[in-house]
């Protein structure tokens, strides 16, 4: 589910780092599912091992300036029908998340 508290305070942070230049950094550390990270004090440790400006990347979390962004990502996915990550589409056609089903809508795209 693309919804709960965790999702979203995933992508705040995600944002967040993303700031600082650590979007991916970030993503993949969230992706690998340590549950630490959900938390304020997870995600400021990850800033500070990243050497992200850890205090700037505090007042980021705190002041939720990414929310509107996320809140309004998160209506559009609704709209669209989507409730789980990743989604994928290709050519406007949801296609499965799997590498071969991703692979072979590109191919019938491109062809």
């Amino acid at each position: 589910m693309i919804f709960g508290a965790q999702s979203e305070f995933s992508a705040l942070a995600t944002e967040c780092g993303a700031d600082q230049g650590a979007f991916w950094d970030f993503h993949d550390e969230y992706m690998s599912g340590r549950a630490s990270l959900y938390a304020r004090a997870g995600a400021i440790g990850l800033a500070e091992d990243l050497g992200l400006d850890a205090e700037e990347f505090t007042a980021c979390i705190d002041d939720e300036r990414h929310l509107p962004a996320i809140e309004a990502a998160q209506r559009q996915a609704r709209s669209e029908g989507i409730s789980g990550t990743p989604t994928l589409t290709v050519n406007g056609q949801r296609v499965a998340s799997s590498a071969a089903s991703v692979i072979a809508a590109a191919r019938a795209a491109a062809e």
